[in-house]
């Protein structure tokens, strides 16, 4: 019987200290365009907003970037797209919403999440300069455009429009009217 106890205990304080220096773990087909939910390797333009989901991915209590610009840091994440920061605009243990940047060339690209000092695997997704696809209803992916109606116009979401002019920087908010 003590033979048992002693096992449980080693165990709890195991299980205790692996939970602490858990590396984040991106899901297999977890790096999706936000907007179009198409999973990994999913398609994006540059500039998108990508959710990678997964295990450890952000600190228990979670963090989201506050002001216009999103940091490339945020509670102790980033992102790095072929070693390149990209801007985080949200971050917990099971998701990130993070901007691919605009710099970032066509093809085939990695995906990496370092949390301190521990570093996922890769996952990829496929830039292209240009891939636009507007924000549906309920974040589905598909169907109803997300958006809103006054008078003839009508307001809505997209991403992977590439580069605007006037230019928006990387982790800058394009806000405003166009």
């Amino acid at each position: 019987m003590s033979a048992y106890r002693t096992g449980v205990v080693v165990i709890a304080c195991s299980a205790g200290l692996w939970a602490q220096t858990l590396a984040p773990v991106i899901s297999p087909r977890g790096v999706v365009n936000a907007f179009s939910q198409q999973p990994a390797p999913s398609q994006v333009g540059a500039g998108s907003i990508i959710w990678i989901n997964g295990l450890n991915l952000g600190p228990a209590a979670g963090a989201a970037a506050d002001g216009p610009t999103w940091p490339t840091e945020l509670g102790g994440v980033q992102v790095l797209i072929n070693n390149r920061p990209s801007p985080l605009g949200s971050v917990s243990p099971p998701r990130i919403v993070a901007q691919v940047p605009f710099e970032t060339p066509n093809g085939l690209m990695n995906v990496v999440v370092r949390r301190g000092e521990q570093t996922s695997r890769p996952a990829r997704i496929t830039v292209f300069a240009v891939f636009p696809v507007v924000r549906t209803a309920e974040d589905k992916g598909f169907g109803e455009v997300a958006g809103a109606a006054a008078g003839s116009n009508f307001s809505f979401t997209a991403s992977g429009l590439g580069v605007s002019d006037p230019r928006v920087n990387t982790g800058e908010s394009a806000g405003g009217e166009a």
